[in-house]
């Protein structure tokens, strides 16, 4: 494929933001994104074009099995809850609606039951904002939470890194040429991060993890960007 033809990009962006690129060729955009200042702009006016109809749709109140399978979907049941049949078709609709469009509201449910989980990250400023990073298995492994002055990471019992390997955190902002280094990420447990100078003047995208030899990216740039996050206002 011709990746620097403009139609096929809009139309690779807008499957992207949609969420119906899946599997190899939604991981072969991510790494073509980190790469491309031209990706990442059409991804960004395709996110903002599609944002704007979101915020036409009427708000619908989700019953306790939405959020029964939100919970399931997001790693954080030890036994995930099997609904009838009937259930499960009646909300059949609802599932490509949340797939179809990023909202904060599940990652905003993440913290709470990760925090219920009896997971405390360390006293900090107020979280201004947070992702959280999924493998490819849909469990959590990393919770971020960017603060006024820091960055605070907790690694989720999912995760299971190599021992040989280290996992770098970057940010990819619109306009920035290259990925933006924000740290080596834990293995286990929690840590603070320093917060770059720059962070909150960048228009960012979205979040990256790449896997890296031991100490870190050795070219400043990442070496295999393995999962990508959206960063939500808190």
């Amino acid at each position: 494929m011709r990746y620097d033809n403009q139609t096929l990009i809009d139309m690779l962006a807008a499957e992207y933001v949609l969420g119906t690129l899946r599997g190899p060729a939604r991981k072969r955009f991510q790494s073509l994104m980190m790469g491309s200042g031209r990706i990442r702009e059409a991804t960004w006016q395709w996110e903002n074009h599609l944002n704007d109809i979101q915020h036409q749709i009427p708000a619908i109140q989700p019953d306790e099995a939405v959020w029964t399978k939100i919970c399931s979907r997001l790693g954080f049941n030890e036994t995930p809850v099997s609904q009838p049949e009937s259930n499960r078709r009646g909300l059949s609709w609802l599932w490509p609606a949340l797939a179809s469009v990023a909202t904060a509201a599940s990652l905003v449910l993440a913290v709470f039951l990760w925090r219920e989980q009896a997971i405390q990250l360390p006293a900090a400023s107020p979280t201004e904002q947070l992702a959280v990073i999924k493998g490819t298995d849909t469990a959590s492994y990393w919770l971020v939470e960017v603060h006024s002055d820091a960055i605070s990471v907790r690694a989720g019992s999912a995760f299971q890194g190599e021992a040989n390997r280290d996992y770098e955190l970057w940010v990819v902002a619109n306009h920035e040429p290259n990925p933006i280094s924000l740290g080596l990420l834990p293995k286990q447990g929690d840590m603070t991060l320093a917060k770059d100078a720059r962070f909150d003047q960048l228009d960012i995208k979205m979040l990256a993890v790449s896997e890296e030899p031991l100490g870190g990216s050795p070219t400043g740039l990442p070496t295999k960007v393995l999962y990508t996050a959206d960063l939500v206002q808190f």
